[in-house]
């Protein structure tokens, strides 16, 4: 992201518009357990993003910030492998669903967002007039930001733990 925004920035500069389209994740405004790095990631590419917007205003340059919500890809399917010995091992199976099924359908099969569907919809979106600063969009983008801003923390925190059953293992 650093580095396609510092080459596309100074000929947009020079040009006097453009849009940089900085792609996120709604794990940004709340972070999934067993994706810390990745959860922080994205929420450092919001707030990057809405530190360049302002900066590049001047120069007629517009920054979107988009945070997509649950993708159908398989991107976590390797982190849902707990070694047995692992400290994590009590709630593995409720890791595999989480990042194997909710991936590929949807929280509850509800149906995950296709990526060649949300990148039209980005496109769409960033070539408007006056482009959206931040774009929610795709399964559960707006409950994940609604929680992350106005939820109380311990709310955030209960729901996932009832969802990925994290309640205390037993003492052997």
């Amino acid at each position: 992201v650093l580095a396609m925004n510092k080459a596309v920035a100074p000929h947009m500069i020079r040009q006097g518009n453009g849009v940089i389209v900085n792609i996120g994740s709604s794990t940004g405004y709340v972070a999934i357990p067993q994706a810390a790095v990745y959860s922080a990631s994205k929420h450092a590419i919001r707030a990057y993003s809405d530190a360049l917007r302002v900066e590049l205003y001047p120069f007629g340059v517009k920054v979107m910030h988009v945070a997509p919500g649950f993708m159908r890809t398989q991107l976590f399917s390797s982190r849902a492998n707990v070694k047995p010995n692992s400290i994590y091992q009590h709630f593995t199976q409720a890791m595999k669903q989480i990042h194997n099924d909710d991936a590929r359908e949807g929280i509850g099969g509800l149906g995950a967002t296709d990526p060649e569907l949300m990148a039209k919809r980005i496109v769409k979106r960033a070539l408007q007039q006056n482009p959206p600063r931040h774009y929610l969009a795709g399964w559960l983008s707006w409950p994940l930001y609604l929680c992350g801003c106005c939820a109380p923390c311990w709310l955030v925190d209960w729901l996932q733990i009832l969802r990925l059953w994290l309640f205390r293992p037993s003492k052997p």
